[in-house]
């Protein structure tokens, strides 16, 4: 019997390297030698599980969406009820803890910036935005009982994912300038100052 393929393993190694060396030279600085340096392989090695950066970069993209789902999951555990359900959504992208990783943030960011100048990048930042919008509808309207086509819901959750993503960006450039661990609670108290001023302008009708 051969022994175990161990492709995957150095398949998310490789990942991992182009995500530090990317939070630290930016994407055009994180070159196959530096990525190598970061998981300790070979450029050839490189070369043998991902023909072109790109492909490592697009690999990057699922793996920090991948991240964020398994946070999720994690806030999730005895959370039962609708409301519960979007507040754990929402900490797992912005609340800091133990689980939170830096680096991944800068990635993140970075991708987005990539995603600008590359359409190959754009199409997979497109995507799980697109999901994550229809999350964020699903759950609201859940939450706070109200139908996904109430007049400026979807603004709200524009703003909402605007918020998320511009905070990740703050949290990498300007930390000092605000309070720490801001962004969670600030996002609760948006969706939930909306939802309020539209239920109060229903009653008044």
């Amino acid at each position: 019997m051969g022994r175990p393929s161990n492709t995957q393993k150095r398949r998310e190694e490789i990942i991992q390297g182009l995500l530090v060396a990317m939070a630290e030279n930016g994407y055009s600085g994180a070159t196959i030698k530096k990525i190598g340096e970061a998981c300790n392989l070979t450029p050839g090695l490189i070369h043998y599980h991902f023909s072109t950066k790109i492909d490592i970069l697009h690999a990057l993209v699922d793996h920090l969406s991948e991240q964020i789902n398994q946070r999720y999951a994690t806030y999730m555990e005895n959370n039962n009820s609708d409301l519960d359900r979007l507040n754990a959504y929402i900490d797992s992208h912005l609340l800091l803890d133990e689980t939170s990783n830096l680096d991944a943030v800068k990635a993140w960011v970075i991708i987005g910036a990539e995603a600008v100048r590359d359409d190959s990048v754009n199409n997979i930042y497109q995507s799980i935005v697109k999901n994550r919008r229809a999350s964020l509808l699903k759950l609201i309207s859940k939450a706070y009982s109200i139908k996904t086509k109430t007049a400026g819901l979807n603004k709200l959750v524009a703003t909402v994912l605007s918020t998320i993503e511009g905070s990740y960006q703050l949290s990498v450039t300007c930390s000092t300038l605000f309070p720490k661990g801001y962004a969670s609670e600030a996002v609760k108290s948006l969706i939930d100052s909306f939802i309020s001023i539209k239920q109060s302008s229903q009653y008044k009708k």
